[in-house]
């Protein structure tokens, strides 16, 4: 059932859910003195690319006042990758409801390459390694570069197998790409990344994006399913304001 969850989630493309957030509060928690914002995502989730300009522009106003913690969920990952030639058509009906909602663009090296090549391998893994990777050297810019993998693969076509075209993105944040190739091939990354599959995993998600806030001893839902910046920041304050329940 749990390994089955991420590629039910592909063919949904992400697992779009109703903007409706759900309140799960725990028995116990231990109170923070931070609000702490944990976004659950995968750099092939389709919603999650429509998503990021929502969580750049959050971290951007309450960055500085609220933790951040970015954790890719493993959508994909290993056994459960697949091979565009079984994707194909419905990525192709799928895409233009995340333009229409999300007013985002998936540029033609996608619409008119990677989703008719049928060689390629569409795998959570190296993009996940690699933002396992980068946490090593930028850890405050993950959400930024996961951003940019998610553009590389839906605007310019860059497949997921590419882990070169990932090393190359971090030579924006002035880190060497040679460099950064190195480390994703370090044991300790690849056990980094698969400790976020494992969390997100018993998260109790529904799908992805999404976000779970953490304050005063409450762990809630504020996002579930593409969310846009208005209801998120909405939600966000009505918590922090000390709000139990939303609606």
């Amino acid at each position: 059932m749990r390994k089955a969850f991420g590629f039910i989630a592909a063919l949904l493309f992400l697992a779009q859910q109703t903007a409706n957030a759900q309140v799960h509060v725990p028995a116990q928690e231990q109170e923070e003195p931070r609000p702490r914002l944990t976004y659950y995502f995968d750099p092939l989730c389709g919603w999650c690319y429509g998503f990021s300009s929502v969580m750049k522009a959050f971290e951007e106003k309450y960055g500085a006042e609220c933790d951040i913690e970015i954790v890719p969920g493993g959508m994909l990952a290993g056994e459960r990758a697949v091979p565009m030639k079984e994707l194909s058509d419905f990525l192709t009906q799928a895409y233009p409801s995340v333009e229409q909602l999300a007013g985002v663009k998936f540029g033609k090296p996608f619409t008119e390459g990677t989703l008719k090549d049928s060689t390629v391998l569409f795998t959570s893994d190296p993009a996940s390694l690699a933002i396992a990777a980068f946490t090593d050297f930028v850890p405050g810019a993950r959400l930024q570069y996961a951003s940019l993998i998610h553009k590389a693969i839906y605007e310019r076509g860059v497949h997921p197998t590419d882990t070169g075209a990932f090393a190359s993105l971090v030579e924006i944040f002035a880190v060497d790409s040679a460099v950064f190739r190195a480390k994703m091939r370090e044991p300790h990354v690849k056990e980094r990344m698969q400790l976020a599959y494992r969390n997100a995993l018993n998260a109790g998600l529904n799908g992805f994006p999404t976000v779970v806030l953490q304050h005063k001893g409450r762990r809630q839902f504020i996002a579930e399913g593409y969310t846009p910046f208005s209801t998120l920041e909405q939600r966000y304050r009505i918590l922090i304001a000390g709000s139990v329940q939303i609606d």
